[in-house]
């Protein structure tokens, strides 16, 4: 019909139809966003928690390389690479390449800086560059990042974190481009780096941001002076080296001793001889404050001082000497096994100890150096030419102690075999007093027998009774034997001599002096002083009553006469004798001698007795120097003056200096052959008493243990010697458990005393 609606029969809708439509739409949607939501946080909830494993890697894998690796200053000293350092680090590169670390820029970028400073270390200056530009950049980028999310502003200290860690993996970029060799970039990253520390550093004193253990801009600022240095540029190097020492002086600043260092080098470069010491000198001391006395920055130290003494006058190669053994010590205790560091320090010892005078020791560490680089590099290669040209020069070289022993064995070979004649008495006694005179006193035993016998038989050929030649002999086996711990045969034939002398001269001769010395001398070492005093007083008037003027053995009676009222705490008189003695010997003898450096020894420890230490040091130093010129490096006089020496510098404080002097002392009277091992044993007991002063016990254990095992295996020790050397390690022990209880020191100290 027309006009009429369409669908007139069609239902109504229900009510509330749409309305429930609307509200399950709101319902599923809901459980779709929670869902989502679920699904979201769960992935996030992943992510942080992969990026937080990621972060444990990354830190458990830079905790690992900085174990493996170790020190980079201490690995550049001793040559010594980690094993299997380089194939570790190639390892980590893989996983970084690999992408496992790029969801976290910042801990990317630590990682990175872990393994340039590593490659560092493995000797790999390229890769090393390489890395710690990586590094660098990774920080940046974590830093832009942060400021995007105003992390900067809300919370101050992560963004200044941050900043240090950038500033740090600059200078680790800066230091391994110096390494490298590309000087030019390395200095323009070094003043950035400086740029950037001094701006950080404005805003922790301004405390707007807090960063502790920030690396201060001097670090940065040696690193310049270094590439600096090496370009040429030494006025700005000097006002590197100044300005780091003006802007943040302080007890325990540990860039002071580089800064010291980078000054001696533009002295030295200038030629400024005695500038480039006082800072080498400074750089010592001022490590010196806060440093291990026995670590490697110490050593390092002193070899540069000593590098800079050898290159100076005469009056400073005795203490480079020093220096070069001591930081030697520390050197090859680091050390893995041969490298170009531990040579060149060796020939510069053997070039030092060549100006002084000790052909033999300058022989040995020369030729040492010259083996090690042979092992490293060939014999054909230039710096293997260049050392063995040197010890060449000094193999030449013999000392008249080496000369005077060559011709007398030369004679005692050539005289007729089986044939009594005195020409051939002659030449044992000779050979005999050469081989005492090197310190071979058990080898010259046998041939003053040899001639003491053949002497009796000459003298019995001609019917017998007291003998000149007879005499002289008994009283040179004397001494030997009582020397070498025979001392009841030493004392018979010493007062035979001597009685035969008297009945011989009727104390009218100089031979009776002699006796009454050596006879004395016996005395003197078996602790039985009065009688030494009587006997050497007597020499000392006969003396005088035989040569009114200047004479050696006149000068020997009253050095000795010194010594003993030394011992009779009558100390005055004891200095008076003593340079008595020594201003005689100068008058008569010019230059080095064996009799000065014996007055010397002995004068220098009176004045240690009567508390002048300054004065004895330096005393027993020119003691010690002469006796190096004059003998073979293990004489048992340098043993005893280093002996000498180490009570001293104990007494002073210096024990450090101290336990060096035992220490060197030890070593050398292990090395000698036949050695008796009381001299070691005295140098043991002064290394146990410095430990047990200063707690360095740890520092020393191994060597002391190695030299007490060694001492105990001497064919020639005594059973006394041994039975003092098991005390001797075992009080060492104890003392040691005392300051710091341990089983393991316990059991040695009970196995050492004998206690088990």
């Amino acid at each position: 019909m027309e006009g009429e609606p369409e669908f007139e029969n069609a239902a109504p809708p229900r009510p509330g139809r749409t309305a429930l439509r609307w509200i399950a739409g709101i319902v599923l949607a809901a459980g779709l966003l929670s869902a989502l939501t679920a699904l979201l946080v769960a992935r996030w909830h992943d992510a942080q928690l992969e990026a937080a494993n990621a972060r444990v890697a990354a830190a458990t894998l830079q905790y690992e390389l900085r174990d493996r690796a170790g020190d980079p200053r201490t690995s550049a000293w001793t040559g010594c690479v980690p094993e299997g350092l380089l194939e570790h680090v190639a390892a980590v590169e893989r996983r970084i390449d690999a992408g496992e670390f790029d969801m976290e820029l910042r801990t990317r970028g630590q990682l990175e800086g872990a393994v340039g400073r590593a490659l560092s270390i493995a000797g790999a200056p390229d890769r090393a560059a390489r890395r710690c530009q990586s590094a660098l950049e990774a920080l940046t980028n974590a830093g832009v990042n942060l400021r995007e999310r105003l992390l900067s502003r809300k919370f101050p200290a992560v963004s200044g974190s941050l900043a240090e860690e950038r500033s740090a993996a600059r200078l680790d970029w800066a230091r391994a481009l110096l390494a490298a060799g590309d000087l030019d970039a390395a200095l323009r990253e070094a003043l950035l780096a400086v740029e950037e520390f001094e701006q950080l550093e404005a805003l922790k004193t301004g405390g707007l941001v807090f960063l502790p253990g920030l690396p201060p801009s001097s670090g940065a600022r040696l690193v310049a002076a270094e590439a600096v240095l090496a370009l040429g540029d030494l006025e700005r190097a000097q006002a590197l080296g100044v300005a780091v020492l003006q802007t943040e002086p302080g007890l325990f600043h540990t860039n002071e001793n580089s800064a010291h260092s980078v000054l001696a080098a533009v002295a030295g470069a200038r030629g400024d001889h005695e500038t480039a010491v006082m800072h080498r000198r400074a750089a010592l001391e001022t490590l010196g404050r806060f440093a291990d006395e026995d670590g490697e920055p110490r050593a390092r130290r002193s070899f540069e001082l000593a590098q800079a003494l050898a290159a100076g006058p005469q009056a400073g190669w005795s203490e480079a000497v020093g220096l070069f053994e001591r930081s030697l010590l520390a050197r090859r205790a680091g050390a893995c096994g041969d490298c170009d560091g531990l040579a060149q320090h060796l020939a510069a010892l053997g070039r030092c100890l060549a100006q002084t005078g000790d052909a033999r020791g300058a022989r040995a560490a020369l030729g040492e150096a010259t083996a090690m680089r042979e092992r490293l590099f060939g014999a054909d290669d230039p710096r293997t030419v260049q050392v063995r040209q040197e010890w060449d020069q000094i193999a030449t070289l013999e000392t008249a102690l080496e000369r005077e022993e060559a011709v007398r064995r030369a004679a005692v070979a050539d005289a007729p075999k089986d044939e009594d004649t005195h020409a051939h008495v002659v030449e044992l006694n000779d050979l005999a007093r050469a081989l005492k005179a090197a310190g071979k006193v058990r080898e010259s035993e046998p041939y003053y027998a040899q001639a003491l016998a053949m002497q009796v038989r000459l003298v019995g050929q001609q019917g017998g009774g007291d003998d000149a030649g007879v005499a002289t002999l008994m009283n040179n086996l004397g001494l030997v034997k009582a020397q070498l711990g025979d001392r009841k045969g030493g004392r018979r034939l010493l007062e035979d001599a001597l009685a035969m002398r008297r009945r011989l001269f009727l104390d009218h001769d100089m031979d009776v002096v002699e006796s009454l010395i050596n006879v004395a001398s016996w005395h003197h070492a078996d602790g039985n002083f009065e009688r030494a005093f009587e006997l050497e007083s007597e020499a000392v008037a006969l003396c005088r009553q035989l040569t009114p003027g200047d004479d050696i053995q006149l000068a020997i009676a009253i050095d000795n006469l010194g010594a003993t009222l030394s011992d009779l705490k009558r100390y005055d008189e004891a200095l008076a004798l003593h340079r008595e003695a020594l201003a005689m010997e100068r008058r008569l003898i010019e230059g080095d001698d064996a009799t000065i450096a014996q007055t010397l020894d002995e004068l220098g420890v009176t004045l240690y007795r009567v508390d002048q230490n300054a004065e004895a040091l330096l005393t027993l130093t020119e003691a010690l120097q002469m006796r190096r010129r004059l003998f073979d490096a293990d004489h048992p006089d340098i043993v005893r003056t280093l002996l000498h020496t180490a009570w001293v510098q104990a007494d002073s404080g210096d024990h450090s200096g101290a336990l060096h002097s035992y220490r060197d002392a030890l070593e050398r009277s292990l090395r000698r052959p036949h050695a008796t091992g009381e001299a070691a044993l005295d140098a043991l007991d002064g290394i146990g008493d410095v430990c047990a002063a200063v707690g360095s016990h740890a520092t020393v254990a191994d060597h002391v243990l190695a030299a007490g095992r060694a001492l105990l295996a001497l064919d020639s020790a005594s059973a006394d010697v041994r039975a003092r050397c098991k005390q001797t390690l075992g009080a060492f022990y104890r003392s040691w458990e005392a300051a710091g209880p341990s089983p393991e020191r316990d059991a040695r100290a009970a196995e050492w005393a004998g206690l088990r």
